[in-house]
């Protein structure tokens, strides 16, 4: 049997050999299986001559999965004495599945076909025998270093060379097992490789791995659980204690060297193949090994006008190398780009002049620090219906750019609905990258909709298209109405001021030569508010201001310049300019406010009460 170092798969009983004796703890025979990779090709029948049929296991019902080192093992303790049959069965009919029986609980011992092996074919048989032996069993040869005077019948386990002991001790007398269920090992073996012996420490204060070995050099493979503190051990040849050692390594492993007869067989030096200053001559670790190491330090990067950002091993690395001559280093990854942005985990990897690589993990912190250029187009959008609302996008419109790409693009304003947004509206457009730097730039969006009958009106359907029509330009838009007996207005025949600047208290007299109005209805200029008055009721209760004055009759007429033929048919409406002043500015003084700016003069230049300078006593052209 072969020691793998490091990693050993630990065996729950002590291994033997022609050259190894053992202390009979165990109490059990058995036969253990053992598979090639197809392992769920397999099966196997056990019968004994006294009691029939033992096991009986289809092909496919030993192992669930293919894969190597499977055993399976069949317990015979209440069997005892007797004649046995095995019959190994495999499905696929190439052999590769074979058995070993198991007599470590002498007196019992095995004759016949005791190990065996299906090579080929669907199924073998092989024959054995269990025997039970008087008395007890042990060393009887006197010349042995493990005679033993009270043996009742020798069991093989003589041993001629050294009688070599192996004891583990633990100090709080638990074994080397710690709370993760983890089971600390004992393993001998040569140089070679050839094991010897191997025991695992589950309980108590001390256990022995008792092992007969010939002159040569060893060593000792310890693997601990991870209370290794309490750990010790020692070597014990032929009654003296020859090497000894403690505490181990938690969750390690320890290789301790010696030999039995000519120490020369030992050769000190770095014995791990992984190391730089690897000693394959060496038998013996001197403890001096090297090991190639990656050592990085965290780095921030910005990505550049490109938007990308790049590294190499020099800007990273903080002292790579552990006492080894580094060959090459390389960083992964070593590019980054806006979907990096954040932190980013990455790897310093080092190789040594011996091919060793070793990986140090960092952290790249990647930045984008310049901000996107906001760019947009003014853009006109077209409303065919004032019930349908317009959605303008930002791809529409966006011109934006950034170095790394731009992540998000928003509007101020994206949705126009109704008459009260066909205008130009001033929209700003918020640009956002993926780091979340912004800019931002406004631009114009132009709501248009058809005036079909191009009277000014924002509507929908327009129907009345007769310029000539009473109510071409009313907003009722509604069917065009001819009007022949629509009022004759040719304006003011006269008007009282209102008391105050404030007080709707001033009234006209209306010039209608034929007609008969009943509203008065007063477009606000100049920032006056626009008024509807009845007629005759409200006459009289006019504020001062200017207006843009039209009338109307109960058929909804308005007021046109003449009757020629006794008609209105087919007449404009007209509309008069309309200012109503208020009372005198002061007594007797017989100045009027002209544009009611509230400054006492006979000549005001400024009318326009949206002007700045509108009643500025300065009184000059409006600005």
């Amino acid at each position: 049997m072969m020691l793998r170092f490091p990693c050993r798969a630990t065996l729950g009983v002590v291994v033997l050999s022609a050259a190894l004796f053992l202390s009979f703890g165990a109490r059990a025979q058995s036969i253990t299986l053992f598979s090639d990779f197809y392992a769920t090709q397999y099966g196997v029948a056990v019968t004994s001559l006294t009691d029939g049929q033992i096991v009986n296991i289809s092909e496919g019902g030993i192992w669930p999965t293919n894969g190597f080192n499977q055993t399976y093992t069949i317990d015979l303790t209440e069997y005892g004495q007797g004649n046995y049959t095995i019959i190994l069965l495999d499905g696929g009919g190439d052999g590769g599945v074979s058995f070993e029986v198991n007599t470590t609980s002498l007196p019992f011992i095995c004759g016949g076909n005791c190990v065996g092996e299906l090579t080929a074919g669907p199924a073998a048989a092989f024959n054995f025998t269990l025997t039970e032996l008087d008395g007890i069993p042990g060393c009887m040869d006197e010349s042995a270093c493990n005679y033993d005077s009270e043996a009742g019948f020798d069991d093989g386990s003589c041993c001629f060379d050294s009688c070599v002991t192996i004891r583990l001790y633990d100090a709080f007398s638990n074994g080397w097992v710690d709370g993760q269920g983890n089971i600390g090992s004992a393993t001998v073996g040569n140089l070679s490789g050839l094991e010897y012996g191997s025991v695992e420490f589950t309980d108590g204060a001390s256990v022995d791995l008792d092992v007969c070995l010939a002159e040569d050099c060893y060593v000792l493979q310890l693997e601990f659980d991870n209370l290794a503190v309490e750990a010790s051990w020692e070597i014990i040849r032929n009654g003296q204690v020859i090497l000894e050692g403690g505490p181990g390594i938690p969750g390690g492993i320890i290789e301790e060297f010696f030999f039995v007869g000519d120490p020369e067989c030992l050769n000190t030096g770095c014995t791990t193949e992984g190391a730089c200053n690897y000693d394959p001559t060496a038998t013996q670790n001197n403890g001096a090994c090297h090991f190639a190491e990656a050592i990085a330090n965290d780095i921030t990067v910005q990505l550049d006008a490109s938007g990308t950002a790049t590294i190499v091993p020099s800007d990273v690395d903080a002292g790579s190398g552990g006492g080894c001559a580094l060959a090459s280093s390389d960083v992964s990854p070593n590019i980054f780009n806006a979907f990096d942005i954040g932190t980013v985990p990455a790897l310093l990897t080092v190789t040594d002049n011996q091919g060793n690589a070793s990986s140090g993990a960092f952290n790249v912190t990647v930045q984008d620090l310049i901000p996107p250029v906001a760019g947009a187009n003014d853009i006109t959008l077209a409303m065919p219906n004032t019930d349908q609302e317009v959605i303008l996008t930002a791809l529409q419109v966006s011109t934006s750019t950034d170095n790394a790409g731009i992540q998000s693009l928003s509007l101020s304003k994206s949705s126009f609905f109704g008459c009260g947004d066909v205008t130009t509206h001033v929209v700003t457009l918020t640009v956002t990258d993926f780091a979340g730097n912004t800019d931002q730039v406004d631009f114009n969006v132009t709501i248009t909709h058809p005036d079909v009958d191009n009277d000014g009106i924002c509507d929908d359907q327009d129907n009345c298209t007769d310029i000539t029509a009473n109510n071409f330009d009313d907003p009722a838009n509604g069917v065009c109405q001819p009007c022949g007996l629509a009022p004759v207005f040719l304006g003011f025949a006269g008007l009282t001021a209102a008391s105050t600047l404030d007080a709707p208290d001033g009234s006209v007299v209306l010039n209608i030569p034929s007609g008969a109005p009943t509203s008065l209805e007063l477009t606000g200029l100049n920032g006056a508010l626009d008024l509807t008055v009845s007629i005759p009721n409200e006459i009289g209760t006019i504020p001062a201001g200017m207006y843009s004055a039209r009338v109307r009759d109960d058929d909804g007429c308005l007021g046109v310049a003449s009757a020629p033929g006794g008609t209105t048919f087919g007449e404009p409406a007209v509309s008069h300019t309309l200012i109503m002043p208020y009372t005198l500015c002061c007594s007797g003084c017989g100045d009027f406010d002209t544009d009611t700016d509230g400054i006492c003069d006979g000549s005001d230049n400024c009318t326009d009460r949206t002007a700045p300078n509108f009643n500025d006593p300065a009184n000059g052209p409006c600005e």
